[in-house]
């Protein structure tokens, strides 16, 4: 089998059947011919050729089978609510990224389904949370967003299939390449494919892929083309691009997360750095026992002066460009309390880097004369 980076790189060895072409066309048709023929699309609503093989790209990174894109991430995550009714219950990683965690939140408030907050690296708290015929989903996320813990997915769906119960792992941030959610136990993964995924800050995307083509899985599919929510050709066409090149960028975004994560931990400024491939972070040894070739590029790190001078360090970097989302090729920061607002659960001086290619010296250059203007001010 080739490696994903081989896989990647050609796009599965793509080649147009009608031109010969190693770049697939952007066919933007929204009906086809029904002859009979195998291929033939129907209506653009299900589906489109970009699509489909982007489906078959990362359903093979995943192991999976099966693959559907939507046109976001917040569109896949509703496809999986949608599959609820009242009554139903869901455990939700209570420390995930905090506008995931708001969708759900409403929506399981307005159709009647029961939503407990948990941590999830705590097995026992879980276990107690969980019971048989009330419990249909527990949500994971891996790591969560911006603490960056780290759950221990075999263990999660053996508590989740215990009780007939689906494990969904958004895995985001760890990217396929990182983590195969699938092969330890999960049932479904979801990715915001805007992020790594695509890597260029130029699309919105989302998809989920399944370990089982089951009848849930069809209502899922079912559900995208009912609402209109697959990813357009256009969009389709930029993530395929996007992807070829995802093993060079997450390779060189992880080593910079880790020098970066390595120097702030020596930092007399920085009173916390919150990154799972350190040796020292609690949640290392499941992080080394789960991911493959790296960490990730995403970090957090709390700075000892406190609040303000936290929220005044992002005025104060060069490289580092001062704005929300993560994953594409340039290296941002932000003060997440400032971002997320009322009810967030971040600490007030913590600061969320995604880090992305450039050289690292740069990167750390920026970071320390930063720090040296916040503490000197």
């Amino acid at each position: 089998m080739r490696k994903n980076a081989t896989l990647l790189a050609g796009l599965g060895h793509y080649t147009c059947p009608q031109s010969g072409g190693l770049v697939p066309p952007v066919q933007s048709s929204v009906t086809s011919v029904i002859d009979g023929s195998e291929g033939a699309l129907g209506y653009a609503r299900s589906g489109n050729s970009s699509v489909l093989l982007a489906e078959s790209l990362l359903n093979t990174l995943e192991n999976g089978q099966g693959c559907a894109f939507f046109n976001a991430g917040a569109s896949a995550a509703w496809a999986v609510l949608s599959t609820l009714t009242p009554g139903d219950g869901v455990i939700l990683e209570a420390d995930c990224y905090y506008e995931f965690r708001t969708i759900i939140s409403r929506y399981c408030q307005r159709q009647g389904i029961a939503l407990t907050l948990v941590d999830l690296c705590n097995l026992e708290a879980v276990g107690q949370a969980t019971r048989q015929g009330h419990t249909n989903l527990i949500w994971a996320e891996l790591p969560t967003n911006p603490l960056w813990k780290i759950a221990d997915i075999a263990a999660l769906a053996k508590v989740a299939h215990r009780v007939g119960a689906r494990l969904v792992v958004d895995a985001t941030v760890a990217t396929p390449l990182w983590l195969n959610a699938l092969t330890l136990g999960a049932d479904v993964v979801l990715h915001s494919a805007t992020k790594y995924l695509n890597g260029h800050g130029d699309l919105t995307a989302g998809a989920l892929v399944t370990a089982r083509p089951d009848a849930w899985w069809q209502e899922i599919i079912a559900y995208r083309t009912a609402s209109g929510s697959v990813l357009p050709a256009m969009e389709a066409w930029l993530l395929l691009r996007g992807m070829r090149t995802l093993a060079l960028r997450v390779e060189r975004a992880s080593e910079n997360a880790l020098k970066i994560a390595r120097w702030l931990a020596q930092q007399p400024g920085v009173s916390g750095v919150h990154y799972p491939g350190l040796e020292q972070n609690p949640h290392f040894a499941r992080a080394e026992a789960q991911f493959s070739g790296g960490f990730g590029a995403m970090l957090s790190f709390q700075l000892s002066a406190g609040a303000k001078a936290a929220a005044a360090f992002c005025r104060r970097t060069r490289v580092f460009r001062h704005s929300t989302s993560l994953g594409s090729t340039e290296s941002l920061i932000e003060h997440r309390r400032s971002t997320e607002g009322e009810g967030s659960r971040c600490p007030d001086d913590l600061l969320r880097l995604s880090v992305g290619i450039e050289d690292c010296a740069d990167l750390l250059a920026d970071l320390a004369q930063a720090l040296d203007a916040t503490v000197n001010a």
